[in-house]
Parts: structure tokens; sequence; C-alpha cells
């Protein structure tokens, strides 16, 4: 059996299990919801706070005069990065850990397949499914500004789409690193969450920052030169590296 078929039987039962089918829908669903609840926002205000509305009336003009691309992008961006990761990790949380735990690693390697390729099949379908599942909401939430009339500038839309891709390549690989330890599907989603949020709060650390990868990504979103755009691609391979390469070694020193 070779990595193609490894690669395909991996395919084969996400597309088994509906997961693939589960993970782009919502991802659209949140996309879709980013985008109406910037564009709806005053009139949501005014239905919540009916009987302030008029004290809320010149605040709620000036939003809706000065609604731009930024504020797509921003909501966009919080959605996607925050339920669009917590979701995939729901999903993805026991993807290798069930195996593991359960035994059923062994068909495979009775098979002759390595550890080593067993896991980067895994990680490689799960990095594929979820990229696809982050372009397609780019996708749809560039359609969603255009029916709504929100000019945005290439240069704008080009670095967004490359903080997020960036980002999200960190996030999802955390989740086959976490899913190698031999625990419930709740403990590794507990463990990568943390492991999330511990990324997002060292950003902002004065000498833990320069070790983040995070850091570099939110340079280059606010100052997006070449510079910054190839420290923050760099940072990103080397935590996507690294991240794959502990976890083939937990994989190949567990004792089954």
């Amino acid at each position: 059996m070779n990595n193609y078929v490894l690669l395909r039987h991996e395919y084969n039962t996400i597309k088994r299990e509906k997961k693939s089918l589960i993970l782009i829908l919502f991802f659209i669903c949140i996309t879709i919801f980013s985008i109406m609840i910037t564009h709806y926002i005053p009139e949501i205000m005014k239905i919540l706070f009916i009987d302030q509305i008029k004290e809320m009336e010149s605040t709620l003009n000036k939003y809706i005069e000065n609604v731009s691309a930024i504020h797509y992008i921003n909501q966009f961006s919080k959605y996607i990065s925050q339920l669009g990761f917590i979701i995939t990790s729901i999903i993805f949380s026991n993807f290798i850990s069930d195996d593991l735990r359960e035994k059923r690693i062994y068909l495979l390697l009775a098979l002759g397949i390595k550890r080593k390729d067993y896991f980067v099949s895994k990680s490689l379908i799960i990095n594929l499914l979820s990229l696809i599942c982050l372009v397609l909401s780019l996708v749809v939430f560039r359609a969603g500004l255009f029916i709504y009339h929100v000019t945005i500038s290439f240069n704008l839309y080009f670095t967004m789409c490359n903080v997020l891709l960036l980002k999200y390549l960190i996030l999802i690989n955390i989740i086959p690193f976490i899913s190698s330890f031999r625990l419930n599907s709740w403990g590794i989603l507990f463990i990568t969450l943390l492991f999330y949020a511990a990324l997002s709060a060292f950003r902002y650390m004065p000498y833990l920052k320069m070790l983040n990868p995070f850091y570099y990504i939110y340079v280059f979103s606010i100052n997006s030169n070449f510079k910054n755009y190839i420290l923050a691609i760099v940072s990103t391979i080397a935590v996507v590296c690294v991240l794959n390469f502990e976890g083939i070694k937990r994989i190949k020193k567990i004792d089954l």
C-alpha cells in the first residue's frame, strides 16, 4: 500500500463519516453569518435596545455611514479563526488518538505501513480539507461583499487571505500533534484550545512574542511589505514542520 492509497483510505474514511461535508457547511455558515451580522448590526441593535433607540440613533447612523470592508474583515477573521478552529478541532480531535487507544493502527501496520507515513497521511488530509474549507470561505466572503456593494482593494483582500491562511496552517497542525497523545476527545480538544489561547496571548508578551509565529503574522497584517511577508511565511513553515516532526516522533515511540 503506497502513500497515495493511504491518503485515499483516509479521505474515504472522512467522506464516509460526513466530516468533510459538515466542516464545509460550517465554514460557509460562519462566513455568511459574519457578513450578515456586520451588515445588519444597526437593525439588530434597534430590536435589542428598542427603549434606548433615540439615544443610540446618532451612533447607529454614524456606523452605517462609515461601515467599510475593514469592519467586514474584522468580523469574518474573528469568527473564522475562533469558531472555525473550534469546529475543526471537534471534528478531528479523535482522528489519531482513537486509532492508538483502540489499536486500529495495527491493521495498517500489518499491511506494511510505516508509522511515519501513517501520521503524515493523517496530517495531510486534515490540512487539505481544512484549507479547502478556508478557501471556500474566502470566496464566499468576497461574493458577500460584492452582493452588499462593499468595495475592497486587491491588496487588502490579498493580505487578509494570506494572514488567515498562514494563521490557520499553524492552528490545524496543532490538531494532529495533540491527537498523537493517548487522550480522549475532550482532553485533546481542551489541550488544543489551550495551545491556541497560549499562542494568542504570547503575541503580546515583550520577550516571548519573538518566538511566536502569530506575532510575525500580526506584523504582516499591519504592515504588509515583502520582508514581513517572508518572515510570516518562514515562521509558519517552521512551526508546521516542528509540530509534524514531533508528532511523528511520538507515534514512533508509542508502544502499541
